[in-house]
């Protein structure tokens, strides 16, 4: 039995877990709050997100349909509003090292201070959970999934399985956008979005759209950007796919961006490797 009192505005616990407490109070116009869940047998841990939006079906539905996917977060549940809760509960596997967001901040005053191979690592990880999302990784029948809210606190942080890895798992986290038939456009957002949230992470600024791509070239001509060349071609690349009005203009699928970013992180020369991350 929970210590924690649960009343109707409360998520109700799983069988076999008892809540633990309110993480956040969650953004977003739907969202009513992220808790805490422990499983009464084990360590395991489980996080629920609250919401009044009636897409939270749709939202679960296609967390499902990905949950096996590498680099996204697993549903684990999914209970809708009913006589003992107010609102829809959708449970996720818990990312226990926080968001990118969290990370970056507490390195905000640090230009440069990420070290080179952890943003590839992030790259990298974020890029094959798209690559699943718009392809299905071969699975019959797949429909496009456009996330369509890919940033810094959309992106969750887990300390690895494998005691040698120095840096922590990466997952993309929150469908409550996503949507099935993604557009091109859509689909070549989340690729964008996926630049600019890597290249944030060399920046203490907080820059968007063309003032980013301008800011990155600066940097580059400038002599201060103090990672490899191939990054910033990387990122370049990812981060022009943002400017797609032009309908006709077919930029290469992230399954073929995929074994691109991993042949230049090879190739790459990593002159700033250093430091520790500042994790949770």
């Amino acid at each position: 039995m929970s210590s924690v009192e649960i009343t109707r505005s409360e998520p109700v616990p799983p069988a076999g877990y008892s809540l633990v407490r309110r993480l956040v109070e969650a953004g977003g116009r739907f969202n009513c709050g992220i808790y805490l869940f422990k499983a009464l047998c084990s360590d395991e841990h489980i996080i629920c997100k609250q919401t009044e939006s009636g897409d939270s079906y749709t939202e679960a539905h296609i967390a499902r349909q990905v949950r096996d996917f590498p680099h996204v977060v697993p549903i684990v549940d999914f209970i809708p509003a009913n006589k003992f809760q107010e609102k829809h509960s959708l449970y996720f596997r818990y990312c226990n090292q926080g968001t990118l967001e969290n990370l970056r901040l507490r390195h905000h005053n640090l230009p440069g201070s990420f070290p080179e191979s952890f943003l590839w690592h992030v790259l990298l990880s974020i890029a094959k959970a798209l690559e699943a999302c718009h392809t299905g990784l071969g699975r019959a029948d797949w429909v496009p999934i456009a996330h369509r809210d890919i940033h810094r606190g959309n992106i969750l942080l887990s300390k690895s399985q494998d005691p040698t890895a120095r840096y922590p798992e990466v997952f993309l986290a929150d469908f409550g956008l996503a949507k099935y038939g993604g557009t091109q456009k859509e689909l070549q957002g989340d690729i964008a979005s996926l630049g600019f949230t890597v290249y944030d992470l060399s920046s203490v600024y907080d820059r968007h759209e063309e003032e980013v791509w301008n800011d990155l070239k600066e940097r580059v001509e400038n002599g201060e950007w103090v990672y490899s060349d191939e990054l910033a071609l990387v990122l370049g690349i990812l981060m022009d796919y943002w400017w797609n009005g032009d309908d006709d203009i077919v930029r290469r699928p992230i399954e073929k961006l995929v074994p691109w970013i991993v042949e230049m992180w090879e190739r790459a020369d990593l002159r700033y490797d250093h430091g520790e991350l500042m994790v949770e």
